[in-house]
């Protein structure tokens, strides 16, 4: 069958991966080793499956449906690797596309690549995505390891000049100073200490304000890096910077709004800082992006609006939005959205104007479409959303049966998580206590 051939042609390519990295002695010397070495793993673990449903003579589909159900927590994995891997391969891109706004960078990069290459051994081999370890950014490399550790002194010289530069009525300055701390900020956690200890949150803050689009982008990005290490929250929450975060959310270009959002959903665990953010203004911006950003920015803003909209008020605030019919939209399987747009539908979904939207706008086929089909997360909270639309609701609970919700609600009771099957079984008490009563009138 066609399937067996292409689980045929998957199972050589891996072969041949395996032997391809098998063969090649110096990846121990590649800051992606780690990588290359789990994908490794994960392949081999892959390889007997794949013998088994290319081998044996059972029946396909049974197959498929026990084989791939072990094959998707490595491919999890493996996605998680290569999310891991991806900035190895996007530095020197990167650094060359702020050449026409900072001109320094590619020069200083230039320099000292030319001065690690005329230093390193005869013997070489090339490498994808290997980076100069002066440029700053990875960390992966011994040079940088050593210069990290032993001119921390030196580093604070050099944050404090980029710093004062951030302050200087120079443009090109500034948008050199903002594309090296973005840069300085991006995976390294001592770097990130550095750059707060040295006082540049305040001034990354006030830079929320530029009116230029690449300071402003790169400022942010700076502050949602500098976010991701827990000792750096509060200063950050405490340095006023929700109302500049909302400001980019609704001046910005694309990536400054889904940077910011990021930043907000990075900050927003504390619940002080929650508070702040609403009072900033933050559920508007962030349900327009929800509309109108990218798969990853309409994720990322769904995932800030859960966290906020914990009360009817700002759960109405959502609503009022349009914030139902986007996330109708968000339920299409090609864009990747569909299980953070159940998470965000399950928690508006006790509102009277929430329920109403979702039935209007087409939501309840693709709810149940998801209890029939989706990830089991997605299935919990898709039979939650159903069983808050349908609670004391005979006219709910008559669509979601026209829908053709039993089945796959019935098969939900066998092998679903703990509350998908506390949900299910709740919807299928509906529906016979609906049917009782429908008998009792007739």
């Amino acid at each position: 069958m066609e399937e067996v051939s292409r689980l045929r042609v998957l199972l050589d390519n891996i072969s041949s991966y395996l032997s391809i990295s098998s063969s090649s002695d110096k990846l121990s010397s590649n800051p992606a080793h780690k990588y290359y070495s789990r994908v490794e793993e994960i392949s081999k673990l892959l390889m007997p499956v794949l013998d088994n449903l290319v081998a044996s003579d059972a029946s396909l589909t049974e197959l498929l449906n026990n084989g791939f159900e072990e094959l998707s927590q490595y491919i999890d994995e493996l996605r998680e690797q290569f999310e891991s891997w991806q900035p190895l391969s996007s530095r020197i891109f990167y650094v060359l596309t702020r050449s026409a706004s900072a001109p320094g960078i590619v020069s200083k990069v230039v320099s000292k690549a030319n001065t690690s290459i005329s230093q390193a051994p005869v013997e070489t081999v090339p490498q994808p995505c290997i980076i100069p370890a002066t440029m700053k950014e990875t960390g992966s490399s011994s040079n940088m390891e050593a210069e990290e550790t032993g001119g921390s002194s030196n580093m604070e010289v050099e944050v404090k000049k980029l710093i004062q530069d951030l302050k200087s009525s120079s443009l090109d300055a500034q948008r050199e100073a903002t594309a090296q701390l973005r840069l300085l900020t991006k995976d390294i956690p001592d770097n990130r200490t550095v750059i707060a200890r040295c006082g540049a949150i305040a001034a990354l803050v006030n830079k929320l304000y530029s009116m230029d689009k690449m300071i402003q982008a790169d400022a942010v990005t700076c502050l949602l890096n500098l976010s991701l290490d827990d000792s750096n929250k509060t200063v950050i929450a405490y340095s006023g910077v929700f109302k500049p975060l909302v400001h980019v959310l609704k001046t910005g270009n694309m990536e400054a709004k889904e940077n910011s959002t990021r930043a907000l959903v990075s900050l927003s665990k504390a619940e002080e800082n929650r508070t702040k953010m609403l009072e900033a203004g933050a559920i508007e911006p962030l349900v327009r992006l929800m509309g109108n950003g990218s798969p990853r920015g309409k994720k990322d803003a769904a995932t800030a609006l859960t966290n906020l909209a914990t009360r009817n008020k700002e759960k109405e605030m959502v609503i009022r939005g349009g914030g139902v019919r986007y996330l109708i939209q968000m339920m299409n399987p090609a864009a990747g959205t569909v299980e953070r747009a159940v998470v965000v539908l399950a928690n508006l979904a006790n509102v009277p104007e929430a329920k109403i939207a979702i039935r209007d706008g087409g939501g309840i086929p693709l709810l149940v479409e998801v209890v029939e089909l989706g990830s089991p997360r997605g299935q919990e909270n898709a039979a939650a959303a159903l069983c808050l639309l349908c609670m004391d609701s005979s006219r709910f609970c008559n669509t979601v049966i026209r829908e053709g919700a039993i089945p796959p609600l019935v098969a939900l009771t066998r092998s679903g998580t703990a509350r998908a099957k506390e949900k299910a079984k709740s919807l299928l008490k509906y529906f016979e206590a609906l049917k009782q009563e429908n008998q009792r009138r007739s």
